[in-house]
């Protein structure tokens, strides 16, 4: 493990994410996770608004509209379940 990796894991446990027998693997992703989770939370809000301002426009086929409205509910869930809503 790299230093930052072992830097990723602390501060994971300092946030209580530690489950007791957990291995070192799924330790090491959930901690890059954790650390992903700002960028992943900015990607998705930026998401929101281009998926809105493109729906906004209206100027889509009716199969583009299906794949954005399932890819855009997704995006929304994720966010609330970030923002804790």
């Amino acid at each position: 493990m790299t230093t930052q990796t072992l830097y990723l894991i602390d501060e994971y446990l300092m946030q209580g994410g530690y489950t007791p027998g957990i291995d070192a693997e799924t330790l090491e992703r959930e901690a890059h996770l954790v650390a992903a989770a700002p960028k992943m939370l900015a990607a998705l809000e930026a998401f929101e608004l281009w998926a809105g301002a493109l729906a906004n426009a209206g100027e889509m086929t009716p199969d583009a509209w299906v794949e954005l409205d399932k890819v855009h509910h997704k995006a929304c869930s994720a966010l609330n379940q970030a923002q804790g809503r």
